[in-house]
Order: C-alpha cells, then structure tokens, then sequence
C-alpha cells in the first residue's frame, strides 16, 4: 500500500510513522473527499473515488481499530452514493456544518442569523457576477 503513496514531504520519515501508528491501540483518520479520495470534476456528480478507494476504505473499517471520518463541502446525502460503501463511515459534510455518525446518528448545525446573512450576501454578489452584472 505504501508504495502508492505520493510523499509531498520528503523528509517525513513514513516508515517510523506507520510503525508508531500500529502500535496505538485506535486510531483516526480524517479523509477529504475531492481531490483527496477522488479526482475534481466539472460535474461533481461524476467525481467518483480514484480505482481502489473503495476497497482500501473497506478494509480499514473492517479492521475496527481505525475510526474513519470523510470530510467534505457536499451535503452527506450527495456523497454517501459517491463512496459506495456498504456500511457508511462517518461523514461531515457540508464543510463541517452536518455530521453523521456511523450509528446513523445525524447532526446539523445551527447557523447565527448574522452568518446566514453573511452567506446570503455572498451568493447574491456571486450571482450578479455569473449573469454579468458587476454589482
């Protein structure tokens, strides 16, 4: 496995890393979703995890010492289909704002009047500028 990885820090020593990491007695990993596990695409509905995600994400679930998070700016229920896992890791989608625990549990957070109207500002101005108004 190890021999698919792209270090991007060559002076991270990754086999003391992965000898360190095997023996804690559980782990987490927190994996984003696009760009990471899958390739960008114009069509976010076609961005399906790279070849072999799928079965690496399979089996650190089935190892059970691994507790595994997806992260992602898509809403859970656009990404769920994506993954293709039988049993659903945990989720927070929606950059954080939803999380959805392996139990099913699921969990949104309240946004701050003040935020939303933040957000409401932000997509109106993205708005005119995608229609060619510079207001």
């Amino acid at each position: 496995m190890l021999c698919n990885l792209k270090v991007l820090n060559p002076t991270i020593n990754l086999t003391g890393f992965f000898q360190k990491l095997n023996q804690t007695c559980h782990q987490l990993l927190f994996l984003d979703y696009d760009g990471t596990l899958a390739p960008f695409k114009i069509r976010p509905e076609e961005a399906v995890p790279y070849p072999g995600v799928k079965e690496l994400l399979k089996k650190i679930q089935e190892c059970h010492k691994t507790q595994l998070v997806i992260v992602t700016g898509r809403t859970i229920k656009d990404l769920i289909p994506l993954l293709g896992l039988e049993d659903v890791p945990e989720i927070w989608g929606s950059h954080g704002l939803e999380r959805l625990k392996v139990d099913g549990t699921y969990r949104v957070e309240n946004i701050s009047p003040e935020i939303s109207n933040i957000f409401k500002k932000a997509r109106e101005k993205i708005g005119h500028h995608q229609h060619g108004n510079d207001g």
